[in-house]
C-alpha cells in the first residue's frame, strides 16, 4: 500500500479524537447523576424556606434541562393548609465562564428569566427578568392578586462565604447573604391590579384584605447593596390612582424573609381610589401629611420582610 501523507494521518487522528469526545459526551448524558443535581438544588432552596419538586430532569443542549418545576413555600408549624405552588415550564442549565459556574434560562410567568451562579471565592449571582407578564397564573398563585402589566429587571450580587453555624458545621463555608454587595433594578410597566387578596399588617396582625381595582401604572426601583445593607437609590411610582416614592434601607439576612426594612414612604391617593379602598382608604386618610408637600401622606415600613410593620410616618 502507498504510504499515507501527513494530512491523511492527521485526518485519522482527528477522527479518533472527535469519536472519543462524542462518545464521552454521549455516555456522560446517559450516566450523569441527575438525581444528585435534583437533591442539591432542592437543598439550596430549602435553606431559603422553599420546597422544590422536579417533574423531570435530563440532558439538554450543552447541559441539563428540567421541566415542570414546582416551587412552594414550606408549611409553617401549626398550619394545615397545603402550600400554594407555582410551576416553571422549563429550566436549562449549562456551564458558565463569567462567572465560572452554571448559567440558567427559565421559561416562567409568560417571559424568560436568565442568569448565572458561580464564582471561585465569593458566590456571584446574575439575574435578568425579561418581559415577565403579571397576568400569568403563576403570579396569582404566589401573590394572590389578579394583575396586568410587565416586569423587567436585573440583579447582580456578590455573596461572600462564611463559616456555617452549628456543632456539626466544622469548616464548611456557606454563602452569607447578609454580607452581599451589588445592585437590584426593577421596572414595572402598565401595572394594573384587577382584584385579589393581599395579606398586610394591620394593628400588629397580618390580615387578608380584598383589594379593588388599582391602576399603579409605572414603577421603577434601584437598590445598591454593600455588606448586606441596601440603600434605596430610586423608588418612584406614577399611576392613575396612586403616586408614591420611597427612601431608606433594607438589611439582608441569611434568609430573605428575615431581612429587615427601614423605609420611609410618601404616597398620594386619588379621592375616588380612596373611596374604593373602603376601610383601607380611611387608614390612608389618617396618615400624617408631608410638610413639604401636603398632598402626600407619610408612612413607614419596618420589621422583617416575612412579617412587616406598616406605621404612620413622621
Amino acid at each position: 500500500m502507498p504510504p499515507r501523507t501527513q494530512l491523511e494521518r492527521w485526518k485519522i487522528i482527528g477522527g479518533y479524537v472527535a469519536f472519543t469526545i462524542g462518545m464521552f459526551v454521549f455516555f456522560l448524558f446517559l450516566t450523569f447523576p441527575y438525581g444528585a443535581v435534583e437533591k442539591r438544588l432542592a437543598a439550596e432552596a430549602s435553606s431559603q424556606g422553599l420546597y422544590v419538586k422536579f417533574g423531570g430532569m435530563g440532558p439538554g443542549l450543552f447541559g441539563v434541562s428540567a421541566s415542570n418545576v414546582q416551587i412552594s413555600k414550606k408549611i409553617e408549624a401549626g398550619t394545615d393548609a397545603p402550600p400554594e405552588s407555582l410551576t416553571i415550564r422549563s429550566i436549562a442549565l449549562r456551564p458558565s465562564l463569567f462567572p465560572l459556574g452554571v448559567a440558567f434560562r427559565a421559561k416562567a410567568f409568560g417571559g424568560t428569566i436568565t442568569g448565572a451562579l458561580g464564582g471561585l471565592g465569593d458566590v456571584s449571582l446574575r439575574l435578568d427578568l425579561n418581559d415577565l407578564n403579571t397576568s400569568d397564573p403563576g403570579f396569582r398563585t404566589f401573590s394572590g392578586l389578579d394583575m396586568d402589566g410587565h416586569i423587567n429587571g436585573s440583579l447582580s450580587l456578590d455573596i461572600p462565604k462564611s463559616a456555617a453555624v452549628g456543632p456539626a458545621a466544622g469548616k464548611v463555608q456557606e454563602p452569607d447573604l447578609s454580607q452581599a454587595r451589588g445592585t437590584v433594578r426593577l421596572k414595572l410597566e402598565k401595572l394594573l391590579v384587577k382584584g385579589g387578596t393581599l395579606t398586610i399588617p394591620l394593628y400588629g396582625e397580618m390580615t387578608p384584605v380584598d383589594l379593588p381595582k388599582i391602576a399603579l401604572g409605572e414603577l421603577e426601583a434601584r437598590i445598591k447593596f454593600d455588606k448586606g445593607l441596601g440603600t434605596i437609590e430610586k423608588f418612584q411610582g406614577t399611576g392613575d390612582d396612586v403616586n408614591l416614592s420611597a427612601a431608606g434601607t433594607l438589611k439582608l439576612a441569611k434568609r430573605i424573609d428575615y431581612s429587615e426594612a427601614n423605609v420611609d414612604i410618601k404616597l398620594k391617593a386619588e379621592p375616588e381610589f380612596t373611596k374604593r379602598l373602603g376601610m383601607l382608604g380611611g387608614g390612608l386618610e389618617m396618615l400624617p401629611a408631608d410638610k413639604d408637600n401636603p398632598g402626600f401622606k407619610l408612612a413607614k415600613l419596618t420589621g422583617f420582610l416575612g412579617r412587616p410593620n406598616f406605621n404612620p410616618g413622621k
